[in-house]
Order: C-alpha cells, then structure tokens, then sequence
C-alpha cells in the first residue's frame, strides 16, 4: 500500500489509497480504496473496456468515488486484467475487489456498480457475490445476451441517445423490465458533458445521498 490521502467529510474521514489485489487465479491487480470511517455503506465501481482505454482513473469512476466519499461511504475501483476482457475472465477480478472491500469495512454489505463493459462485468459477478444492490451505467445489449438476469435490485442509469443501449430497445429486454431505470436526457454512451448528472443518478439508486440534499 502507498500514496496514502487523507479527506474528512460531514460524516467522518476517508483514508485514500492505493492497494495491490491477488486474484483466486494468480492475477495481480492495482486498485484505489476509499475507505470512509465509519462507513455507511460500500460499493466497487468496475471501469469500461480494458483495450479501449478504460481504467481505474476514468473520470466517472473518479467522480463518483469523490461523491459517495462525502456522504460517508467507502468504495473501491480496480484495473482489470488486460489479457482477454471477454467479461468472463474479469469476474475473478470482481471477486478480488468485493472481497478486499468486505474487508476493509468489516461488513459483508457492498453494491457492485459498472460502467459500460464494467456494468457487464459486474452483472455477471453479481450471483457470485450477492451485493446489496446492482447499478449498471450504460451496458452494451449486444453483449448482455448471455448473461443472466441479475436476482438483487437492481437500477439502470442510460443516456436518451446511447449508442450501444438505446432506453427503448432496453426496456424491452429482461434486464430493463426487472430494473429500475433512469434515463438521463442529452447523454449518449460516452456521457460527455454529462458526468456529474450520473454520478448523482447512482448516488441516489445507491440510497446513498443526504436526505437533506435529495
């Protein structure tokens, strides 16, 4: 562990970190923990595609781990094996992530939230894991066909004109019509310009907002 931070927020303080993770397969992972004391809550936040420039430091993933830090909860976002990224490889990623998170909290009760090949991800790790809940940022449907639907809650938060999950053919699906779905007007699949209206979206499907700010 290193480049150790610290916040303090209305809620208490949040040490930020960088960790190494091992995965059941051997595989070694880079992460950032944002660990809030105490914590009202917990989720690991899976980034887009690998071979596309997605990683850790994406800036939505950046923003929402800034957010959900100054209400009080704890999160981790972790590097994916960059090695295949055909979603299946990276659920032992996943688990590696939850399970340190678990750890560091101490509690079992943790949300999974992805963004694109990230949601994919998460939902396929979700009956591994059993979060607490589900929320998926813009899952590509073309390669949502072989995964399951997930069985905790679940929200959706979709662009009105996303390239890769169009809210109309989403709704039609099993994954739209058993989630709550959230469709922020103006965003497409790459949510330029429109970062701060996810991260508030998930914030709230999180239940992890202020009342006072809501």
């Amino acid at each position: 562990m290193h480049r150790v931070q610290h916040a303090s927020s209305a809620h208490g303080s949040t040490t930020r970190s960088s960790v190494e993770l091992l995965t059941a397969d051997g595989v070694r992972l880079t992460a950032e923990l944002s660990l809030a004391t105490p914590s009202r809550g917990g989720a690991v936040l899976c980034h887009p595609h690998p071979l596309y420039g997605g990683d850790r430091h994406h800036p939505l993933l950046v923003a929402l781990a800034d957010r959900l830090s100054t209400v009080g909860w704890s999160s981790l976002r972790a590097d994916f094996r960059r090695d295949r990224a055909d979603v299946v490889s990276e659920v032992p990623d996943v688990v590696a992530a939850t399970d340190r998170l678990r750890s560091a909290m101490q509690q079992s009760s943790v949300c999974l939230v992805g963004y694109s090949f990230g949601a994919l991800v998460a939902l396929a790790a979700e009956p591994l894991l059993q979060p607490e809940r589900l929320v998926l940022i813009a899952p590509p449907l073309a390669m949502h066909t072989t995964l399951t639907s997930p069985r905790c809650p679940t929200s959706v938060v979709v662009g009105r004109h996303d390239q890769f999950c169009n809210p109309d053919q989403l709704a039609a699906t099993p994954l739209g019509q058993t989630s709550d779905v959230v469709v922020v007007e103006g965003a497409d699949h790459f949510l330029h310009g429109h970062i701060a209206h996810v991260v508030a979206a998930v914030v709230a499907a999180l239940g992890a907002g202020d009342r006072n700010d809501e």
